[in-house]
């Protein structure tokens, strides 16, 4: 398999391989880690994304998540069971609720935030500042987004 163009570049189809393989790479790490913590991917989504959104329906957190309404219930049930997550009714729509975070709910955010970052910083260890500082310019440029760097000249923040 090729992995260099006609001009010496990276081939292009060989970019894609290593993105997925970089995330399967990323994913299994992470979810690896999680677990040894008794955190399933599904359970941090939707505790992460609650934490973001503030209130929100079930609907919405479904969507948010990529998922049906009929695939979010059985996450926010063990949450709801566990006392992470309250249902409250919905002002605008008294058929319906609305899930907020509880104050213990908060506080496993804040448990999954650190483990977050400890896992990042050894997935990525083996890169250095300077190398993750470009692959956050290159990733942030490949999904459209600005990035968002002190030394990037176009930088709001600079």
């Amino acid at each position: 398999m090729a992995t260099r163009s006609a001009a010496g570049h990276t081939d292009p189809t060989r970019l894609g391989e290593l993105l997925v393989m970089a995330w399967r790479t990323f994913s299994r790490q992470g979810q690896a880690r999680f677990s040894e913590h008794g955190l399933a991917a599904a359970r941090v989504r939707a505790l992460t994304t609650l934490a973001a959104s503030g209130r929100v329906r079930m609907v919405d957190l479904a969507k948010a998540l990529g998922v049906t309404n009929r695939a979010v219930t059985p996450i926010v049930d063990a949450l709801a069971a566990d006392g992470l997550v309250e249902r409250q009714p919905d002002p605008a729509d008294r058929r319906a609720f609305q899930l907020v975070l509880t104050p213990a709910g908060a506080a496993q955010v804040k448990t999954i935030s650190r483990l977050q970052r400890t896992i990042s910083e050894e997935i990525f260890s083996v890169l250095t500042p300077d190398e993750r500082d470009q692959l956050g310019r290159l990733l942030a440029k490949f999904v459209g987004e600005q990035a968002s760097c002190p030394d990037d000249p176009s930088s709001p923040d600079t």
